[in-house]
């Protein structure tokens, strides 16, 4: 993801995740930055 080669949407459905949403908020919990702002 950090590579730009995926979109976070593309990244949530391959990791197993049904919704953005949970994902954004799992990812954040994780990693302590939103996935947008880990991108960039």
């Amino acid at each position: 993801m950090n590579e730009g080669e995926c979109k976070i949407n593309e990244v949530c459905y391959m990791t197993g995740f049904n919704t953005p949403s949970y994902f954004t908020k799992c990812f954040q919990k994780q990693f302590g930055v939103l996935p947008k702002d880990f991108v960039k």
